[in-house]
């Protein structure tokens, strides 16, 4: 329990200092600087309640997890991709890697997300994470936290749907 408590007590402490912090285009600027060499997806638009949502083509992919060409390539093999959350409310961050699975006749066999890199060449991938979350002054949450319990408008929640995504039924849930 004091891990919960000394973790709500370091949220409880953090701000934006100041609000173009919470603009996605100040976040989308600041990660093209430390992956301009990868595909970005500004996919915050989907999801713009309580976090701005990026995902960075892995893998030598140099298209958006959307396009014909993606949904062509997935079926012949597996696709990587980098899925950073960074809440607009508290200068909170999480992120997984996403491994999509080669289509089989066909269909597709969804995803599989992770807090470590599929591939040995994403080990740079997350080093720079984590010094993209260094320098910008950021606190990560990895899945243990996101799943910590608090009390959010009178109700039982997690820590991923209070600042992450407060979209759905299930407040409690992780989605990986």
């Amino acid at each position: 329990m004091i891990f919960i408590s000394s973790l709500l007590e370091e949220i409880e402490k953090i701000s934006y200092g100041d609000n173009s912090l919470k603009e996605t285009s100040y976040w989308k600027e600041k990660l093209l600087g430390y992956f301009g060499d990868y595909y970005l997806d500004d996919l915050t638009d989907f999801n713009y309640s309580s976090c701005f949502t990026y995902l960075i083509s892995l893998g030598g992919l140099k298209h958006s997890l959307f396009s014909k060409e993606v949904d062509f390539l997935l079926g012949s093999r597996d696709l990587y991709f980098l899925e950073i959350l960074i809440s607009s409310q508290k200068p909170l961050v999480t992120f997984h890697f996403w491994k999509y699975l080669k289509k089989e006749d066909g269909i597709d066999r969804g995803f599989l997300a992770s807090e470590r890199a599929y591939l040995k060449e994403d080990s740079q991938v997350y080093d720079r994470i984590l010094d993209f979350i260094d320098s910008n002054d950021l606190m990560y949450l990895d899945d243990r936290a996101l799943g910590t319990r608090i009390n959010f408008k009178g109700r039982s929640v997690n820590l991923y749907y209070r600042f992450f995504n407060q979209e759905g039924e299930d407040s409690l849930k992780l989605p990986y």
